[in-house]
């Protein structure tokens, strides 16, 4: 038993863990789907090279790999994919991530897996396919179609491929004419088939439509599609259809007040060319539609809604009457319920995310709020002294406004500090930025805090889970109202006497790119930074980036690129044309085979820095992409991160 240190500073802590213990067994789960009391999931593996692998529980209780261990399943449709495998009673339909073809395999068998679609399409362009589904008589696969070109802009479809056909069929487009697709569904009798979609300069959370066709024959009935709902300002997501064929679907609006419904991602029903809206609740049933199918609710066999909901910060669950409109919260045991499944009447499977112990599958039971743990994420190595759980925050901004957070302050069974000192902070920022902090238990926020460390985990202006005018108040304002959130919480913690005011500041993506904002908008409040895969310059990105993003940064900065003012916009809130302002060392972080934030965008900062002889770090890694998924990878990036904050704000002591 370790002695307690009295007296001992915030910065002379040492973590009872490692980086290597932070990533030694972590696995992360994904995509839960059940067919005939079989539970399957996706796992992601870092120490399996980051592949993703589809496991399954049988129905009588055997857990087992249904693909052998070279496969990796994931799809670089948008290049953040998502559900890309589907499952029969018999066969398994995925998607391989070296060579983005279908295949099938049979589950219980030795067989070798078999390719449905072709290396390279007749036209040269690359097939990558996305959301699967099996229509009811088994004979036709749907999916989200991407066709890759490497002289011009991608383009999207839906299609099919004939799975009665024992040979390698290039698909069948069956609707076509938009920039973008999500999530085809199909109705329990199968003649009816509904997606999302939409067009640049829209993202999924901005403007989508819902359409509605026939479906006969493994095609579209030709003039039969009807848009159903959506359309400018209005966001569509999470759709299903009930045994009924009635089509199920939440939405929200832009510019409507805080309070009303419409701000808020409620459930709404289409039945007979009438909408009618299930909840009128002020809370999210939705999610920005980032990857293909991130839907957590699902129907109960008596035909209730059993849902996950976003309330400050916090998931929770609750069960709906579709037909009274009743809704009934209930006491989960889970902080948030991701991809979420019916098991029985009174049972339901899902990933469960708490502050408090690691991310399990778990099956619930609604009656008595009991789980069976399938299996967990990891195990944890943590006692529950050394745990901190977050508490959340809302603070003011510096121009009358609310923003969001979690803090977590130090926790250490082994030491005590001196009375009166207040631990340095660090601060997190998430990507997107149509996003949000997540709510879970998370080893790597366990290590920093065991630290000695503060972490404020910042919901800033943009982020979901706080309604739609919430979301919409970062439009035009990108790298303008997010950085100064991410200061304004600063300013507010160390008000408070709740952190030192020693800071440094970490984030990904859209994270990233506020961390560089940040340090070089407000030096004299942030000591030191580290971006991950972050944007140092918004012209290079523009250019540079994927479809799928190449015009959301036209709404995030109010013009396009192509015009005066927009040129003008870019190069302002661009960071490396600012670096004369910049006090701090910052690291960067980056992987060779980013397709989002390219390597040449992280290069190009680095250059200007060496350039001008400003303290950096920069670590680039082979076989990875945009978020690090190899259990080495996250080790090293996590050890020099740490490392290079306790230098610039301690000296290393």
């Amino acid at each position: 038993m370790e002695k307690l240190q009295n007296n001992t500073p915030y910065h002379k802590w040492v973590s009872n863990i490692t980086p290597e213990q932070v990533f030694e067994e972590t696995i992360s789960f994904y995509n839960v789907k059940i067919v005939n009391n079989n539970i399957y999931w996706s796992e992601l593996r870092p120490a399996e090279n980051g592949r993703i692998a589809i496991v399954c529980r049988s129905k009588e209780g055997r857990i087992f790999d249904i693909l052998p261990e070279e496969v990796n399943v994931r799809s670089r449709v948008h290049e953040y994919g998502g559900f890309c495998w589907e499952v029969d009673e018999e066969y398994i339909y995925y998607v391989n991530f070296v060579d983005q073809r279908l295949y099938r395999k049979k589950i219980i068998a030795d067989e070798a897996p078999i390719p449905l679609t072709p290396e390279k399409n007749i036209d040269g362009s690359l097939g990558k396919y996305a959301a699967p589904l099996l229509t009811p008589d088994g004979k036709t696969l749907i999916f989200v179609y991407e066709k890759e070109f490497a002289d011009k802009e991608n383009e999207n479809y839906i299609a099919v491929i004939d799975i009665t056909k024992n040979s390698i069929q290039e698909p069948t487009i069956i609707v076509e004419g938009k920039d973008f697709y999500f999530d085809p569904i199909i109705s329990t009798e199968g003649h009816q088939l509904a997606w999302l979609q939409y067009n640049h300069p829209n993202m999924p959370w901005n403007s989508t439509e819902l359409v509605m066709a026939n479906f006969e024959n493994g095609n579209v009935v030709t003039g039969s599609e009807k848009i159903i709902a959506g359309g400018k300002g209005i966001s569509i997501g999470s759709i299903r259809f009930d045994k009924q064929g009635r089509l199920y679907f939440v939405l929200d609006e832009e510019d409507q007040p805080e309070d009303s419904p419409r701000n808020w991602w409620n459930f709404y029903q289409y039945e007979n060319d009438e909408i009618r809206a299930i909840t009128q609740e002020n809370v999210e049933f939705g999610l920005p539609m980032w990857v293909f199918r991130f839907i957590s609710w699902d129907f109960l066999p008596s035909g209730r809604i059993v849902a996950n909901y976003d309330k400050e910060g916090k998931g929770f669950l609750a069960l709906i009457d579709p037909i009274t409109n009743v809704l009934e919260s209930l006491n989960s045991p889970f902080d948030d319920h991701i991809s979420l499944q019916t098991y029985s009447e009174h049972e339901i499977v899902f990933i469960g995310h708490s502050f408090q112990k690691p991310a399990a599958l778990v099956v619930l039971d609604l009656q008595t709020m009991e789980y069976e743990v399938i299996k967990t994420s990891f195990s944890n190595p943590m006692t529950e002294q050394d745990i901190s759980i977050p508490q959340q925050i809302e603070y003011p901004t510096s121009d009358g406004r609310k923003a969001y957070g979690k803090l977590y302050l130090p926790k250490n069974k082994n030491y005590r500090v001196p009375e009166g000192e207040r631990p340095p902070l660090i601060v997190m920022v998430h990507g997107g930025p149509t996003g949000r902090t997540n709510c879970q238990y998370l080893l790597s926020k366990q290590f920093r805090t065991n630290q000695g460390y503060a972490l404020f985990d910042v919901d800033y202006s943009g982020s979901t889970s706080f309604g739609r005018r919430y979301r919409d108040s970062l439009k035009t304002q990108w790298g303008v109202i997010d950085a100064q959130d991410v200061k304004d919480a600063v300013d507010y913690l160390v008000k408070q006497d709740l952190v030192a005011p020693k800071v440094a500041i970490t984030g990904g993506s859209a994270g990233g790119y506020a961390v560089q904002r940040a340090l070089t908008l407000f030096p004299d409040t942030f000591q030191v930074g580290a971006s991950y895969f972050g944007i140092g310059n918004l012209v290079t990105l523009t250019k540079l980036t994927h479809k799928f993003e190449s015009r959301y940064i036209d709404w995030l900065m109010g013009a396009s690129l192509d015009s005066i003012e927009g040129e003008e916009i870019y190069k302002e809130r661009s960071p490396i044309n600012h670096l004369d302002k910049l006090k701090s060392p910052m690291i960067l972080f980056q992987g060779k085979e980013d397709k989002v934030v390219t390597p040449e965008i992280s290069r190009e900062m680095v250059n200007v820095l060496k350039r001008k002889g400003i303290l950096y770090e920069y670590v680039e890694y082979e076989g990875e992409g945009h978020g690090f998924r190899k259990k080495e990878s996250n080790i090293d990036s996590l050890t020099k991160e740490v490392a290079f904050f306790r230098k610039a704000l301690f000296g290393g002591s």
